[in-house]
């Protein structure tokens, strides 16, 4: 759709993180990048696993541009 590359640098399945095995495969840090625009992303584990997938907030999204008239067009 972006036509951007997409890289998932980690996820959640290193046994130091102390992470319920069911999140194993979650997205600890992705970006995708495309017209000098980076989205990163990270899966969010929740204090309470009986709340995944309920849509309180489980994932974030950061942006980052490569200068400020990028970001002005943008948020303008």
């Amino acid at each position: 759709m972006f036509g951007g590359k997409v890289t998932i640098a980690n996820r959640y399945d290193n046994p130091a993180m102390n992470v319920p095995c069911e999140f194993h495969d979650k997205i600890l840090h992705a970006t995708l990048e495309f017209a000098r625009i980076a989205v990163m992303a990270s899966d969010i584990i929740p204090k309470n696993p009986k709340d995944a997938g309920s849509g309180t907030g489980d994932a974030a999204l950061s942006l980052d541009v490569s200068d400020a008239e990028t970001g002005k067009r943008i948020f303008g």
